[in-house]
Order: C-alpha cells, then structure tokens, then sequence
C-alpha cells in the first residue's frame, strides 16, 4: 500500500503514530512509551522521511 506524506502526518497522537523511515511507513504506536528520548521526538517526527537521521543516529550509536 502507498501512503502519502499528508496521510502519514494525520497518524500523529500517542494512541497512533506513524514514521517514514527510508521510504517505508511504520506504525511505532506500541514503541512510544519506550524510545529513550520519549515520545515527544518520535511524535513530533511524523510527517518526515526519517531515513537519513535513523541512518546517522544508527552509525553513531554502532561507533559509541
């Protein structure tokens, strides 16, 4: 299924969120109350392509 960029960033509450990561939508609604940096970053995501930070924060954090 194809969404769009608008239809993604309507999925931007804690009972329902959705990402854009690397051109693929997914719904991280279960993992809010889990990401380190609280659902505030993941929420306030929604509506971009993800791809290129997830890459650089995943690199960082492989090097830490």
């Amino acid at each position: 299924m194809v969404f769009t960029l608008a239809q993604v960033s309507e999925h931007n509450t804690p009972k329902d969120c959705w990402l854009i990561i690397n051109d693929k939508v997914y719904d991280v609604t279960k993992y809010l109350k889990d990401h380190p940096g609280g659902d505030e970053v993941l929420l306030s995501a929604t509506g971009t392509n993800l791809g290129s930070i997830f890459i650089r924060l995943s690199l960082s954090l492989c090097i830490q």
